[in-house]
């Protein structure tokens, strides 16, 4: 049975319909972004003018398009967009100001719909923001739900077990030699899809062969979201610019302006798991209906294991509405454990903006991070590489540590450096306000309100983790191949930092440790490590090195 999920807007959200407004597309006016209907701006121009006007403004676009086409530089391409408006065009052009103050007069007869903005001009062409045919507002179910796919991706990647992080890393290593030194187009957002295929599709014979791409066979197929009660544009949309971030610098103008739904809209969707194939799905196999399992299906067990967190067998005896919850349980457990990793990701980020222009921002930043609620979502343009990837998932994981760097220099063309995983990517794109301070929100964080408590939710891993008895934490001894010892940072001030063990017996010690950078770690940070250098004299550690930033 569908359940309602509410969404409220945390930060300017924007999905993108694939079309950027020039300049003569709309007008700035009383603080709102107009934007024109381009028939019934040439009725008026006929009715006001005649004829010979309508050739005139034909003309005139087609001069200044071919003049920003020829620019050789950003300013000179600002500066011809500043005059490339249709207020332009009837005041200086036509040389007729009476007409420009009946255009405003009408602006919303002449208009498709209007936006708030606090800016009075954009110098580059503003991204449109999706809508419906009424010209409203809406997050369409589809980014909703790709959006909890990459949750459910990491939670997988966290959960995994050794032997299938050891086989997807081999394949990784296998696979960025064939895509040459830089990877672009194509290849570059195709790269780990075989990934993806892996956790979330089951096989299908063909041939004598399994193919593991077919997208039948999507375990995620069955989660069902719709698109989102839409708003009107004048009611929940806004146009903002938006410039990117490096810590200690002044905003950098590169990024478009974009409309977007503002901070603070609530829209709600339809969102629902059809259980059905999963009830029948054990006895389908028993029989090998249709070759399930042999021709079809093949590696559901496992897979619906992996992915769900239960079996198929638990999910053969539920009632119907209790293995939907069960299932929405897990995608919300999914969804919160991923928007905690990120926002621990993004506050480290804003610890190291602390310094310089981004001083100011950067503890604004940590404010909208701390008080943050848990059920988040991040989503659209804007929302960075951590929040469509599970980057996150695995730049903590030792072994993954070198490939995940060769791969991150074939993607951006980086250069080599020792704290690349810690500090990658150094940039965020911000949204400002018109007078050009920043707002506190980043792009594309969305609260979720399910209608059940928080409480009631499948537990999460760092909850349950914080619930349980230090004394579990603790070991009796270690020795120089000991690996996931449990460490507490006690002085971040210099690399190698200090630590003290869980370790009995060495409670009372501190040593160094590495393999982080110390400047993203907290004092009293819990963390995961390994031996690094074992004192065979005394017969005791001389230094660790991280394996986990997360206990």
């Amino acid at each position: 049975m569908p359940i309602t999920l509410k969404l409220i807007t945390r930060s300017p959200v924007h999905i993108g319909s694939g079309h950027e407004l020039e300049s003569f597309e709309y007008i700035i006016h009383d603080g709102f972004f107009w934007r024109l209907d381009i028939d019934r701006v040439t009725a008026f121009l006929l009715d006001e003018i005649g004829e010979e006007s309508i050739e005139q403004f034909a003309s005139w676009i087609e001069r200044n398009t071919e003049r920003l086409a020829n620019a050789r530089d950003n300013r000179t391409q600002s500066e011809i967009r500043r005059s490339l408006t249709l207020r332009t065009f009837v005041r200086n052009e036509l040389g007729r100001p009476d007409v420009d103050a009946r255009l405003l007069q009408q602006l919303s007869e002449l208009s498709r719909y209007a936006m708030r903005t606090p800016f009075s001009e954009f110098r580059q062409l503003v991204r449109e923001q999706l809508k419906d045919p009424d010209g409203r507002l809406y997050i369409p179910g589809s980014s909703l739900k790709g959006a909890l796919r990459t949750c459910l991706l990491y939670q997988v990647l966290v959960e995994a077990d050794e032997r299938n992080l050891q086989r997807w890393l081999e394949r990784m290593r296998a696979a960025l030699p064939a895509a040459g030194k830089r990877l672009g187009g194509r290849d570059r957002v195709f790269f780990a899809r075989w990934l993806e295929q892996d956790i979330f599709y089951c096989g299908l014979k063909k041939k004598e062969k399994v193919s593991w791409k077919d997208a039948q066979f999507d375990l995620l197929k069955f989660l069902k979201v719709s698109d989102s009660v839409p708003v009107a544009a004048d009611e929940g949309g806004v146009v903002t610019d938006v410039q990117i971030l490096l810590p200690g610098s002044n905003p950098q103008p590169q990024a478009p302006p974009v409309e977007a739904l503002e901070a603070g809209v609530e829209l709600s969707m339809s969102v629902s798991f059809d259980v059905s194939f999963f009830r029948a799905a054990t006895d389908l196999l028993k029989q090998g209906a249709q070759g399930m399992g042999t021709e079809i299906w093949i590696g559901l067990p496992e897979k619906f294991q992996r992915l769900y967190g239960f079996s198929l067998e638990e999910a053969a005896a539920m009632a119907p509405e209790e293995l939907e919850r069960r299932l929405l349980e897990r995608v919300r457990t999914a969804a919160r454990n991923f928007a905690r990793a990120l926002k621990t990701f993004e506050k480290e980020w804003c610890r190291r903006a602390e310094r310089g222009s981004t001083l100011q921002i950067s503890r604004r930043l940590q404010r909208f991070y701390d008080e943050m609620p848990e059920d988040m979502l991040r989503l659209g343009w804007g929302s960075g590489f951590a929040a469509a990837t599970v980057y996150l998932a695995l730049r903590e994981k030792p072994a993954w540590q070198e490939t995940l760097e060769d791969l991150l220099y074939r993607l951006f063309s980086l250069k080599e450096r020792e704290d690349l995983l810690q500090t990658f990517p150094t940039s965020r794109r911000m949204a400002l306000d018109g007078e050009g301070a920043m707002i506190a929100e980043p792009m594309g964080w969305v609260e979720l309100e399910w209608p059940w408590p928080a409480s009631e939710a499948e537990a999460t891993a760092e909850e349950e983790e914080a619930a349980e008895d230090d004394s579990d934490l603790w070991l009796d001894e270690i020795g120089p191949k000991s690996q996931d010892i449990v460490a507490e940072v006690v002085d971040n001030s210099r690399s190698p930092f200090t630590i003290r063990v869980f370790v009995r017996g060495l409670e009372n010690e501190r040593f160094p440790c590495g393999g982080a950078n110390h400047r993203v770690l907290e004092v009293g940070q819990r963390i995961r490590v390994q031996v690094a250098q074992w004192n065979k004299k005394e017969g005791r550690p001389a230094m660790f090195r991280v394996q986990s930033i997360r206990v």
